[in-house]
């Protein structure tokens, strides 16, 4: 009686005792249940239809306009929602059903694993009873009991074990006696041990107690769930949630018909580019199957009017470019759950920019950097008109924005504030598949396109490593000879390992093996972060400046770069990041 799927049938037996689903005989309507007839009443069309009933002389009782509709509602127990009858069969097909269906067949197994079955209690009872609580110390125990109670049983406990211990990774032990009759008069008791190793944070396990029923010759298992909390009390005090989290339900979004301008950050304003850059907007027909809300439904329509059948030399490009279009859709609609209303900006007069506080910034929720575009508006005005301000500077909790001299907002005025999606990386990847070249070779190289084979053992014991450990190494010494000795044109090497495994020194140690043979080789390092590329910039620091360059993106924070790089850069009078001219960096 306490399961889940009991709890959503007893809800479903109450919202029919309240009065199953009704037909409106006037206006042929179905309504979901008895409480939909006053609002039904009131609207117009069946207020017209009831007095035209009047006029024509027909005298029509309440009761014999809304009745008891034949095809009654179907109470899905799983997913909690009222579907009709007739659509039974179709909602059980759905994503939604199944999903939540394998969830609750889960969490009924570990429900019944966690119950005292077959004359076996265990002591403490309770859901929460093998909680640890909070310790500040990192180290706590727990007794228990386990007790028959049926004298005619007789029932070993087999083993009691932690299910992490097996790994080697818990932090909780168990001391019982096992392989014995467990007593009828008195219980067995154990205890149960908890030691963080110094370690903090919540910890999790489960106690798993295995018994055997020798009158009946069957095996069972009663679970416990162990918790455990380490921390200072003071810091947990302050760190805790202080209500359940709701995720905030996404909006529709009022067209933006009219925007001022804002003002560019000098940095990005004064980049100067010498090929211009395509907008790359998608397509109206694309943004309307984005748009719909079955994801079947729209990813039929776009196999069917977009994406290649298959990704070849002729079509990757096309493919790349629809499924970056795909991924702007998506971080736009992720967006506009950031957007706030009633939000006040903090005049700074001397910078001439306004603070927006953004609740996440600091976990990069919404992810903001400078030069990104956001939009308020008038908190309450009717109005569309909207003022773009672009991001000057992004601090802990807020970010500057500088918006055009127009802009004069009042003191303590609020504002609704709407996030845009910076798509300048977008738009240059688009241009990246567009300019064409070399990419046929380097994602879909042939024999003719592979110039080298591997390395002969004479060659690799030739080169000299400046990394000692690199030439006790025979895998990275024979990827560091051949990255060496490839023909220019030759499709991509790539060097793959777990985590641990030596791939940054070993790309190290062929940057410097190709500069020792090849002072004159000009070789772009880039990495998927500004903290990988910082690690790869930092182990070459053995450089000169003049061989060394650590190229930031303009919209980076100059207090995230390592201080051992500051002088591999180059900043601007504004104190950002810039890109020197091409000729010097010849």
């Amino acid at each position: 009686m306490k399961g889940l799927k009991h709890a959503t049938m007893v809800k479903a037996v109450a919202r029919g005792a309240e009065g199953g689903p009704k037909r409106c005989t006037l206006c042929n309507i179905r309504l979901a249940s008895a409480a939909d007839i006053p609002l039904h009443e009131r609207g117009r069309a069946h207020q017209i239809k009831l007095k035209n009933a009047a006029t024509s002389g027909r005298v029509i009782n309440r009761d014999q306009i809304f009745v008891d509709d034949e095809d009654r509602n179907f109470e899905c127990a799983i997913c909690e929602i009222q579907v009709w009858q007739s659509d039974k069969a179709m909602h059980e097909k759905t994503a939604r059903h199944r999903r939540k269906e394998r969830f609750l067949s889960v969490r009924a197994a570990l429900d019944e694993a966690e119950r005292d079955k077959n004359g076996i209690a265990i002591s403490p009872p309770g859901k929460d009873a093998f909680d640890f609580g909070f310790t500040e110390s990192g180290r706590a125990t727990l007794d228990f009991s386990v007790s028959v109670q049926n004298p005619a049983l007789r029932i070993v406990l087999q083993s009691a074990s932690i299910s992490k211990a097996i790994k080697g990774r818990s932090c909780f032990s168990v001391d019982i006696q096992t392989k014995g009759y467990i007593p009828v008069k008195s219980p067995l008791k154990g205890i149960v041990t908890f030691d963080s190793k110094r370690s903090r944070g919540r910890f999790q396990d489960r106690l798993e107690l295995i018994f055997h029923d020798i009158t009946a010759q069957r095996r069972f298992a009663i679970v416990k769930s162990l918790s455990a909390i380490v921390s200072n009390r003071e810091d947990y005090e302050v760190l805790k949630p202080s209500a359940p989290y709701i995720p905030k339900g996404a909006r529709k979004r009022e067209v933006v018909k009219e925007i001022e301008e804002g003002v560019r950050p000098p940095a990005i304003a004064e980049i100067k580019w010498t090929v211009s850059l395509p907008d790359y907007t998608m397509a109206k027909s694309m943004k309307t199957i984005l748009d719909m809300q079955g994801m079947q439904e729209k990813i039929r329509l776009l196999r069917a009017g977009f994406i290649p059948r298959a990704f070849t030399r002729e079509t990757h490009a096309r493919m790349l470019h629809i499924l970056l279009w795909i991924e702007e859709h998506q971080s736009s609609t992720d967006l506009e759950r950031y957007d706030q209303e009633a939000m006040t900006l903090q005049p700074d007069n001397a910078k001439r920019l306004y603070f927006l506080p953004v609740p996440g910034l600091a976990e990069k929720r919404p992810s903001v950097i400078v030069g990104d575009r956001i939009l308020v508006k008038h908190h309450g005005s009717p109005k569309p008109h909207w003022w773009e301000g672009f991001v000057h500077v992004v601090r802990l909790n807020d970010v500057g924005l500088c918006f055009n001299d127009g802009f004069k907002p009042l003191n303590g005025q609020k504002f609704d504030v709407r996030f845009c999606l910076g798509r300048l990386p977008l738009r240059r990847m688009h241009q990246a598949l567009d300019t064409g070249g070399y990419l046929s070779r380097l994602l879909f190289p042939t024999d003719v396109d592979v110039k080298n084979r591997k390395p002969s053992e004479g060659t690799i014991r030739m080169i000299t490593t400046m990394n000692k450990l690199i030439g006790e190494n025979p895998q990275q010494r024979l990827a560091v000879t051949a990255i060496r000795n490839l023909s220019p044109g030759s499709p991509p090497f790539v060097v793959f390992g777990p985590p641990g495994t030596g791939k940054t020194v070993t790309i190290v140690e062929a940057i410097r093996q190709i500069l020792a043979a090849n002072p004159a080789a000009r070789i772009f390092a880039c990495a998927p972060s500004n903290s990988a590329a910082d690690l790869l910039a930092e182990r070459l620091t053995v450089l000169t400046k003049s061989q060394l360059f650590r190229l930031n993106a303009p919209s980076r924070s100059s207090d995230q770069l390592p201080k051992k790089l500051a002088e591999f850069s180059r900043k601007n009078d504004h104190g950002t990041f810039y890109v020197p001219p091409v000729e010097e960096l010849r």
